[in-house]
């Protein structure tokens, strides 16, 4: 282990290198997608690995340095967004909004009550159910939020951000 510490500084330079090491994971999209379609991969392909790296959520919350793994990742969806004709002030937001949606529900995955438990989903519907009388609007949706599938819900979450920025951008680039 102190061998290690021949090739870094200290414990934070380990912290960051594994940050990094998962951002270059992270597939980016060829230059012949669209920038709707582009923003879907990044968005598939970077929760496929902070699911599968759940621990680096929570490092990443407590970094503030960027390896060169993270800008490429970082550069990346700036240039899709900024080529499909955002402004920078709605790029920027853009990434802020779409980082902030894919890290938090990566964290609900890899920290929340499912993450280490197989959830029992017919406790969960009852439990809700029987709240009808002071939480009626929790009662009658017990059956959907007791099957929440995070997969599913994050991409809901994703094509509505998708939307939105889509009506932000001039019509002519609306459809590329």
């Amino acid at each position: 282990a102190m061998a290690l510490y021949n090739h870094v500084d200290n414990k934070d330079d380990i912290y960051d290198g594994m940050i990094d090491f998962v951002f270059s994971s992270i597939e980016l999209p060829t230059q012949d997608l669209g920038w709707q379609d582009s923003v879907r991969v990044i968005g598939a392909n970077g929760m496929a690995e902070f699911t599968k790296h759940g621990w680096v959520v929570t490092l990443l919350m407590t970094r503030g340095n960027f390896g060169p793994g993270s800008l490429k990742f970082m550069d990346h969806v700036l240039g899709i967004l900024l080529d499909a004709g955002f402004s920078r002030q709605d790029a920027h937001h853009a990434w802020q909004m779409l980082a902030s949606h894919t890290m938090g529900y990566a964290f609900q995955q890899a920290t929340g009550p499912n993450a280490k438990l197989e959830r029992d989903t017919h406790e969960l519907e009852t439990q809700l159910a029987s709240l009808s009388d002071p939480f009626p609007n929790v009662a009658a949706l017990a059956p959907e939020l007791a099957q929440c599938e995070f997969g599913s819900e994050y991409s809901f979450g994703l094509e509505i951000m998708i939307d939105g920025l889509a009506a932000r951008l001039p019509t002519a680039s609306v459809d590329e």
